[in-house]
């Protein structure tokens, strides 16, 4: 009985480790971020084409239409895009410009005087 106890923990013991237990934290965290921007994308969907459509039915209201349709295309980009690997993309264009943007200035410090 102990010798099934120790072998099961032990089996138990070499799949838990804190690599696994990561990996599988990060890949459960992208799922649950893509949803939660998924439902974000919704709303913000909803929201937009609510206030489309309450600017085109009455007259007194007044109706930022630029909010309103960015509200749309940016809420469809993250509902049809699938959320997390939309933000990372994103995220990673603006790490480039940003790495694109520190070389350049050191190039251009050859030119100053100082």
């Amino acid at each position: 009985m102990y010798n099934f106890i120790s072998n099961g923990l032990s089996d138990f013991a070499m799949e838990f480790t804190i690599n696994h237990f990561l990996d599988t934290l990060a890949g459960n965290g992208r799922s649950w971020v893509g949803l939660i921007v998924t439902l974000v994308g919704l709303v913000m969907m909803g929201v937009g084409i609510y206030k489309v459509g309450k600017g085109f039915v009455s007259d007194r209201a007044q109706t930022n239409w630029v909010m309103a349709i960015g509200a749309i295309v940016l809420g469809g980009a993250l509902a049809i895009g699938s959320g997390f690997e939309l933000l990372q993309g994103m995220s990673e264009g603006v790490l480039n410009e940003v790495n694109s943007m520190g070389t350049e200035a050191l190039f251009f410090s050859q030119y100053l005087p100082w």
